[in-house]
């Protein structure tokens, strides 16, 4: 049967356990000074080899990552062109652009319905002013996702952001520039982010076999099975 690494931190598990009760011999063995120095050595030796196993036998585990929650906001109105961005800075301070358009033209005058969000649409697909490219790289370039928007087909006049996976934007607000006369305040911080994690990492076969080899040895050394 191979040994997988579960197996190994079983094993760990047990020798650490063995040795606090051997620990414990020794100390009752101090006090009436019935004690050789051969098993404090035996002690110290086996309690390095555990220490040292601790940090290398990790089951692995892998977290995985959550978007923070979406945000509504209207569709941007200006009272006349001007440009017109949204945009976040990171938890490092970089400014990350979400939307911009050189020349926003959707005024509160002249926006039926149905026309504020098909202007957002052209926006975003690059027909009017710029499209982005929406993947966001971590500053120690992970790609953690994607922005992406949702025009609301119930009322034409608001749009959803939603967010990469990661916390990289938890307790930043949305930067909108000004003359936007419909988005006044974003109070709502944005929260609920997670990064993707794995923590250990899989060992392999030689290290695997060499790890049990000493597992093994202690065994014999604190008498016990595993």
């Amino acid at each position: 049967m191979d040994i997988t690494v579960e197996n190994l931190k079983h094993k760990h598990t047990r020798a650490s356990e063995a040795l606090a009760e051997y620990s414990n011999k020794i100390s009752d063995r101090l006090i009436t000074g019935n004690v050789h120095k051969s098993l404090i050595h035996k002690f110290n030796i086996i309690s390095a080899w555990v220490s040292f196993l601790e940090d290398k036998i990790v089951i692995p585990k892998t977290i995985e990552g959550v978007s923070p929650t979406p945000i509504v906001l209207n569709i941007p109105q200006v009272v006349s062109n001007r440009a017109v961005s949204i945009s976040i800075e990171n938890n490092l301070g970089r400014t990350i652009p979400i939307l911009v358009a050189p020349n926003w033209s959707l005024t509160q005058e002249a926006a039926p319905l149905l026309e504020q969000g098909q202007y957002l649409t052209n926006v975003l697909n690059g027909s009017v002013g710029r499209s982005l490219n929406l993947i966001y790289k971590s500053d120690d370039n992970i790609t953690r996702g994607s922005f992406s928007f949702k025009i609301h087909s119930s009322d034409h006049t608001t749009f959803t952001i939603n967010f990469p996976k990661t916390s990289d934007f938890n307790g930043q607000k949305l930067i909108v520039s000004p003359g936007v006369t419909n988005i006044t305040s974003l109070h709502h911080e944005i929260n609920g982010g997670v990064n993707a994690l794995s923590i250990g990492n899989d060992l392999n076969a030689e290290s695997i076999k060499k790890y049990n080899k000493i597992l093994e040895q202690i065994a014999i050394e604190l008498n016990i099975s595993y």
